[in-house]
Formats: structure tokens, C-alpha cells, sequence
């Protein structure tokens, strides 16, 4: 039930940031705020979690990766897209659990950033450019989470035959 609830948390800030209210949560999944609260004692513990949960999953899913070729390089984008959205600042409100959360989420999202740059230069590429196509894909998770869009595979094609010109 607890990875349940994380799951659907999940779902919920992507929708409405940190705003949610545990109520909603409860009506989604058709349960009672007791048994939420019995798992999560407070908001603030279940945003952790949440976070904490999402992050040690996409390590895991990282860490399956050995090599890069560009069907992975394709993969990684899409996870550094979805941890980009997890930090968007539309997701944070003016809560001072916020602050705790943001700044965990930001360190994990660029472990996240590092470990993709580290695979790219085993592709021989120069780090000048490895940090311009960071900047691009930057700009990219930036423009498509405010258009509320999602990350397409048209998009992360172009994005990937950047970096292998």
C-alpha cells in the first residue's frame, strides 16, 4: 500500500506540485486519510518519501546501463526529463518543507546529470560539448514543462543526433 500511495503521489505533483492535499490523495485511491497517516505520519514524511522513492529508482534504472549507444542515450533523456520535471518550480509552493525537498531533488538531479555525462565521454566526446548539449537539453526540459508537454521521441531524436554530429 505504501509504494501505492508514493506512485500516485508521484502522479499528483507532476499534476499539482507540492499542493496536494492528502484528501485528494485519498479520494484517488479511494482510501482513508487513516491509513495514509498510519503509513506517513505527516505531509511532510510522505513528500520525502516520495522523493526519496522516485530518485532511488531511477538510479536503479541508471545503473542498468554499461555502455551508450543512441537508442540509450534516448533512455537517459527521457530520465533526466522526467527528474527535470520533478523539479520544476511550478512543483514547490511556499511551504518551508519545500526548501529541504528542492534542495535533495536538485542534488539528485544532478547525481543524475553526472552519471549521464560520465557515460557520454565514454563516447569520446569533448567535455565542451557534453556541457553545451547540457544546456540545450536544460533548455528544452525547461521550455516543454512549461508548455505542460511531454517529452516526445521526435524531440529526444533531434536532441541525440546533436550530440552525435
Amino acid at each position: 500500500m505504501k509504494t501505492k500511495i508514493i506512485n500516485e503521489s508521484i502522479l499528483m505533483i507532476r499534476d499539482s506540485g507540492l499542493k496536494f492535499s492528502v484528501e485528494d490523495l485519498t479520494k484517488r485511491l479511494k482510501i482513508s486519510k487513516k491509513t495514509i497517516y498510519k503509513l506517513f505520519p505527516s505531509k511532510e514524511i510522505l513528500a520525502m518519501e516520495i522523493y526519496e522513492y522516485y530518485y532511488e529508482n531511477l538510479n536503479k534504472k541508471f545503473n542498468e546501463f554499461t555502455y551508450i549507444d543512441k537508442e540509450i542515450l534516448m533512455e537517459l533523456n527521457k530520465m533526466y526529463f522526467s527528474s527535470s520535471k520533478m523539479i520544476d518550480d511550478s512543483i514547490f509552493n511556499k511551504f518551508n518543507l519545500n526548501e529541504t525537498i528542492r534542495e535533495y531533488a536538485m542534488n539528485k538531479h544532478n547525481e543524475i546529470w553526472e552519471s549521464i555525462k560520465k557515460l557520454l565521454i565514454k563516447i569520446n566526446k569533448e567535455e565542451k560539448n557534453i556541457d553545451n548539449y547540457k544546456i540545450i537539453i536544460d533548455g528544452i526540459c525547461y521550455k516543454v514543462g512549461c508548455l505542460k508537454q511531454e517529452f516526445n521521441d521526435d524531440l529526444n531524436e533531434m536532441l541525440v543526433n546533436i550530440l552525435w554530429i
